[in-house]
């Protein structure tokens, strides 16, 4: 049996598909069992999946007759998976040739659960999102989890697959990685991170996550309210109140920058992010409530504030 088995949603993605497989393919630890899940692509997506299977034996295709969404796609490639770690890469990016021979290494070698590496923004903006080179129990890891140190994607993470047990990517949902994210770390004891950067991610301004609308945003916002009411009476319920109004206050503040704050959506993001405060604050450093009061007294405020800050840094 392969020890990792790597999941591929597909759809639509005839432009990038070729470079995401072959990325994988050139893989220096070959020991992989490559599931691609075909969510109904209406251009040539699919047959280029099944040309590369014909070339590769350890590729296997299945194809949906309709498209059913991210979430039901990677649920499936979680079905279909019969190695002892999971993996993703999502179809549209790619990765680098030793992202999952060091991810398997730092797992084993330390007994972990999840490991996790940093990655590379590319298309529309490019940076790179570094880690800080550590083992964390499950109580250091969730806490940074939901204070956002550790982002949810599951794209630059390799996992048990033990861990996937009872839980499911929720279907018809965008942002399914942050719903699940926070039940996968509790399920896990060490989760170890590496500071390499071997994850190139893709930014496109017509995908799920790249698509910053505000309007097309709410989904995120109700993603990281239940994840709060997930987390309702556990030692992690401010933690995650603390991520959601960090994120919601990140939202405001473009909001204000672009002048998009005549509407319904603006006015009940400033009450959800007030209400979360109450929670968050028990877990903020003296600075950062100085900047949240700062936000609570009024939020046009601390928009103008930051963004003379941010123009006298970038000068």
């Amino acid at each position: 049996m392969e020890k990792i088995s790597v999941i591929i949603p597909v759809y639509n993605v005839e432009k990038y598909i070729r470079k995401c497989l072959e990325s994988v393919l050139e893989q220096t630890f070959s020991g992989l069992e490559i599931i691609i899940i075909d969510d109904g692509s209406t251009d040539e997506s699919g047959n280029i999946c099944d040309f590369y299977a014909k070339q590769d034996q350890r590729i296997h295709v299945f194809h949906n007759v309709n498209n059913q969404g991210l979430a039901a796609a990677r649920n499936r490639g979680v079905r279909e998976a019969s190695a002892k770690y999971i993996g993703f890469v999502d179809s549209d990016d790619y990765i680098s040739k030793n992202m999952f021979q060091e991810l398997l290494y730092i797992i084993e070698k330390d007994n972990g659960d999840i490991a996790i590496c940093g990655y590379n923004v590319c298309g529309n903006r490019e940076e790179s999102v570094k880690l800080k080179e550590k083992i964390y129990n499950r109580n250091e890891a969730t806490t940074l989890l939901l204070k956002n140190k550790i982002h949810s994607f599951v794209w630059n993470k390799l996992f048990k697959k033990d861990l996937f047990q009872g839980l499911y990517f929720a279907e018809g949902k965008c942002y399914e990685d942050v719903r699940i994210m926070s039940k996968l770390f509790l399920n896990a004891n060490r989760i170890i991170c590496t500071s390499k950067c071997l994850y190139y991610y893709n930014v496109r301004e017509n995908s799920i996550t790249g698509n910053t609308r505000y309007e097309k945003s709410w989904e995120y916002v109700e993603s990281l309210e239940q994840r709060c009411m997930d987390l309702l009476n556990t030692n992690y319920m401010d933690a995650a109140a603390y991520g959601e109004f960090v994120c919601l206050r990140r939202l405001v503040y473009e909001m204000i920058i672009n002048k998009e704050i005549k509407n319904d959506y603006y006015k009940r993001l400033i009450q959800i992010t007030k209400k979360r405060y109450i929670d968050a604050k028990r877990v903020c450093s003296v600075w950062e409530k100085m900047v949240a009061n700062i936000y609570m007294i009024s939020p046009k405020i601390y928009a103008c504030v930051r963004l003379l800050i941010s123009r006298l840094f970038h000068q």
